[in-house]
């Protein structure tokens, strides 16, 4: 939490189930066909396990272990974070405001100036997304096809970002 980045290591073991450990790790899903205890890994990188913050369903959590009913659908993150007194404090060079709209997408000020509301841009990206995983649920002779224009749609996309990007350049 403090470095505002998305980990993507290892960061939980699967049991009863080891072998959805990997699957866990990898892909962040697990199957229930029974129920799973989740149990996350007491730190990473040196930073320690805080808390798991379930954002859809309603599983069991005690400290590090999430248990995953059976048949369950649930959406649930583990958040690490280092104690601020452990934390280095940022030089104040590397300080911004940010107002509300940047942090929500839709672009606004800030103290190193204006920033663009990319939010057509990202749907763009986000229609890609949602046509390739489209895909996997149509029948076998249409997936092809979906697949292609997913493609497409990722690659007008990047192309319409990559544009705006250069054209914010050309401003400063």
């Amino acid at each position: 939490m403090n470095a505002g980045i998305f980990v993507d290591d290892d960061f939980v073991n699967v049991l009863p189930d080891a072998g959805l450990t990997a699957a866990a790790n990898n892909d962040g899903f697990v199957p229930t066909a029974a129920l799973e205890h989740v149990t996350a890994y007491n730190s990473i990188h040196a930073t320690p396990f805080e808390d798991w913050t379930v954002v859809v369903g309603s599983e069991t959590v005690v400290n590090q272990d999430l248990a995953a009913a059976e048949g369950t659908r649930a959406v649930a993150f583990a958040f690490y974070h280092l104690p601020s007194v452990l934390m280095k404090p940022p030089d104040i060079q590397d300080w911004t405001w940010v107002s509300w709209g940047v942090k929500v997408d839709a672009g606004g000020p800030t103290s190193r100036g204006p920033v663009p509301p990319w939010t057509p841009y990202i749907r763009q990206l986000a229609a890609a997304f949602a046509l390739a995983d489209a895909a996997t649920h149509a029948v076998p002779e249409l997936r092809a096809g979906i697949l292609e224009l997913a493609a497409k749609q990722l690659t007008i996309g990047a192309r319409d970002i990559s544009a705006k990007m250069k054209e914010a350049g050309k401003t400063e």
